[in-house]
C-alpha cells in the first residue's frame, strides 16, 4: 500500500505545481472597451451639480424715464418719446382768406422727429422738429418745440419758454402747455386755470371715449378720444398707448378753419442709455 500512497502523493503535487504555473503574475491589460465602461460607471456614480441659470433683466421699452424719481406713472407709456423717434402724418389744412391772404387749401405729409434728448434737473427734455408744413406765418405747429414729461403729465413748450423754470414749478402755471395726462380714463377732465373765465363757458379737456382707431399706419386698440371744450373751438385728439397721437381734428366753425392730422407711420426712439 505504501507504493500506491506515494504515487498518489506525487500526482497531487504535480497537479498543484501545474495549477500554479497557469496563474497570471500580472493583471490582464485593460482594453479600450473596458476603460470606456469603467469611465461610464464612474460618471454615473457622480451626482452632477445643478446648472446655474441667469434670467436677463428686461430693459425698459421706452427711451427714458419721464423723471429721475420712481413711484409715479410715466406718460412715456402713452407717448414713447426717444432720440430718433418720428411720426409721419397726412395733414389737411383749410384756412379762410382775409384782406392780405388768399384762402388756403393744403394737403401734404408732415414729419415730427425727436432730434435731441437732454437731462435737466430732475427731468428729461426732448427736442422736437416738425418738417413738411406749408410756408405760413403761423404754421399749425411750431417748427421746434420741447417736450417735458413730468411723471404722468406731458408738456409741450415753445423755444421761447424755459423748461427749467417749468420743471422747478412742477408744471404749476403751465397747464396750457399740457398735451396729455397718463393714465387716462373715460370721463376724466383737466383744465387750464388761465382759460377758465369767471363768466362764460368753461375751457377744459375731457376724455370722451376709449376706442379702436384705424389709420394708414394700422389698427390701434385701447385708444383714448380727448376733446377740448371751449367757446367756439372744436378740437379732438386720439392717443394710443405706446404710439402717441394717431389722429387730430380741429375745427373753428365761425372762422371756417379746419385742420386734420392722420398717422401714416411711426418709429420708436432709441432704447434707454445707461
Amino acid at each position: 500500500m505504501q507504493p500506491v500512497r506515494l504515487v498518489i502523493a506525487l500526482l497531487t503535487l504535480s497537479c498543484l505545481l501545474a495549477a500554479c504555473q497557469t496563474l497570471p503574475t500580472e493583471p490582464p491589460a485593460e482594453t479600450s472597451e473596458t476603460a470606456e465602461a469603467v469611465a461610464m460607471v464612474a460618471a454615473a456614480s457622480v451626482t452632477p451639480e445643478p446648472a446655474v441659470t441667469t434670467t436677463p433683466t428686461p430693459r425698459p421699452r421706452f427711451a427714458r424715464s419721464a423723471t429721475l424719481h420712481t413711484g409715479e406713472p410715466s406718460v412715456l407709456e402713452l407717448v414713447p418719446l426717444g432720440l430718433g423717434a418720428s411720426w409721419v402724418y397726412s395733414v389737411t389744412l383749410i384756412i379762410p382768406g382775409d384782406e392780405e391772404n388768399a384762402p388756403l387749401y393744403w394737403t401734404g405729409v408732415v414729419t415730427e422727429t425727436i432730434t435731441d434728448v437732454q437731462q435737466m434737473l430732475n427731468a428729461w427734455t426732448y427736442r422736437s422738429e416738425t418738417t413738411g408744413q406749408p410756408a405760413l406765418a403761423s404754421p399749425p405747429r411750431e417748427p421746434v418745440q420741447i417736450y417735458v414729461p413730468l411723471g404722468g403729465r406731458l408738456y409741450q413748450l415753445s423755444e421761447s419758454l424755459d423748461p427749467a423754470e417749468m420743471i422747478v414749478a412742477g408744471g404749476q402755471g403751465y397747464e396750457g402747455e399740457r398735451v396729455v395726462t397718463w393714465p387716462l380714463a373715460v370721463g376724466q377732465t383737466w383744465a387750464d386755470p388761465n382759460l377758465v373765465a369767471d363768466e362764460g363757458p368753461p375751457y377744459y379737456w375731457l376724455v370722451e371715449a376709449e376706442e379702436e382707431v384705424r389709420t394708414a399706419a394700422g389698427a390701434f386698440t385701447g385708444c383714448y378720444r380727448i376733446v377740448f371744450r371751449g367757446e367756439t373751438d372744436d378740437t379732438t385728439s386720439w392717443f394710443c398707448p405706446a404710439v402717441g397721437l394717431v389722429r387730430y381734428r380741429y375745427r373753428h366753425p365761425e372762422a371756417e378753419q379746419y385742420e386734420s392730422w392722420e398717422l401714416l407711420s411711426w418709429r420708436p426712439g432709441s432704447p434707454t442709455q445707461e
